[in-house]
């Protein structure tokens, strides 16, 4: 069963499952994407960006799923800076949600 949640985008409610995406149209800077493993089944992207959102601007939030729609346990981040990337990595990696989050730099 796949898991909804809904957020405010620009006045509008949107409701996402985990295998949608925010924001997959916009290019995310070299050394501004991250790889996030370790994601619980319960988190969602609106979650992820919640998350994610302290530490910068963040272009793209996506938990990929499997044919089912339920997560597979790991995502990508996009930040528009690199600083907001390290920032994310330092305050986030090893991080308790139900058990230890690991976030790194993703390479191209």
């Amino acid at each position: 069963m796949m898991t909804n949640s809904s957020t405010s985008v620009g006045g509008s409610s949107v409701l996402l499952g985990v295998g949608d995406s925010i924001g997959s149209n916009v290019n995310v800077p070299d050394g501004g994407k991250l790889f996030v493993f370790h994601i619980p089944q319960f988190m969602t992207n609106i979650g992820m960006l919640k998350l994610f959102l302290p530490y910068g601007t963040v272009l793209r939030v996506k938990i990929m799923a499997d044919k089912f729609g339920k997560g597979r346990g790991f995502g990508f981040v996009g930040y528009n800076s690199v600083e907001s990337a390290e920032r994310a990595i330092k305050a986030l990696h090893g991080l308790q949600v139900s058990i230890e989050l690991s976030v790194m730099y993703h390479r191209s």
